[in-house]
């Protein structure tokens, strides 16, 4: 046997020799590359997977934090712009209030110190000092909010519209002008009943009358839901939908 392998290594000798004098590679050397071959390109496939994992778990943390960095500057940037849309809806509220009529009457800008639901009632912060006195109007951009109550020297109370204990002239524009006194009825009601005759229909808006020397006409009241005739007394009861209320607006002033 070992004479057998002996004779092998020598005709391998002599072919390799043989064929590296020729400048290419011989038989054996041929088998075994064709053997050893597809085993390393397998090995370097293996290699590069486990290096790519690898590269993969060691970068896992880092774009973990850049995902949250990123999702804390997405919601700094809504917060930002809802506060951009707030101060511009601010903006446009007192350019309206700026705007408005004064109804021949000064304004005296106020501020809202105090609200009482249960009462109906706010507190605001002009009095007597200001020139405010009992029965003038407090007035929003979207129209009356109620009516000075009483006065002290740097502050002064207000009834709303919606106060059944608050009464005042009230008008329906439409083809004709119908008049009639406005009363207070729940925060979203008031009631205008009127003696004569003419359109009223749903929709229609209410104004102030005019017929005080405390309050203007033509300030806007409220919009018409619904007319209910009362047959006994010929008499007509109007639902007003009011047209200001309390904390919707920011911006408010007295007609003095």
């Amino acid at each position: 046997m070992l004479a057998v392998l002996v004779v092998i290594g020598i005709v391998a000798g002599f072919s390799q020799n043989s064929a590296r004098n020729q400048g290419r590679s011989d038989a054996l050397t041929l088998i075994v590359r064709s053997i050893i071959s597809p085993g390393s390109g397998t090995i370097d496939s293996l290699f590069q997977v486990a290096t790519d994992k690898l590269g993969a778990w060691n970068e896992g943390p880092r774009l973990k934090l850049e995902v949250e960095r990123l999702k804390r500057y997405e919601t700094a940037a809504k917060m930002y712009g809802s506060r951009i849309e707030g101060v511009e809806r601010q903006l446009q509220e007192l350019r309206k209030s700026v705007q408005a009529p004064n109804f021949g009457r000064e304004k005296i800008w106020i501020r809202i110190t105090g609200y009482f639901p249960y009462e109906n009632r706010v507190t605001v912060n002009r009095g007597r000092e200001d020139g405010i006195a009992p029965g003038m109007p407090l007035v929003n951009s979207d129209g009356l909010l109620g009516l000075v109550q009483t006065v002290d020297q740097s502050t002064s109370q207000v009834l709303l519209a919606c106060s059944p204990t608050v009464k005042f002239g009230g008008m329906v524009l439409n083809k004709a002008q119908v008049f009639g006194i406005v009363k207070g009825q729940t925060p979203v009601r008031l009631v205008l009943d009127v003696l004569e005759s003419g359109d009223v229909d749903p929709g229609d808006l209410v104004y102030t009358s005019g017929f005080s020397t405390k309050i203007p006409q033509g300030v806007q009241v409220g919009t018409v839901v619904e007319v209910i005739p009362d047959q006994s007394d010929g008499t007509r009861r109007i639902l007003v939908s009011p047209s200001a209320r309390v904390g919707t607006k920011l911006e408010a002033y007295i007609l003095k």
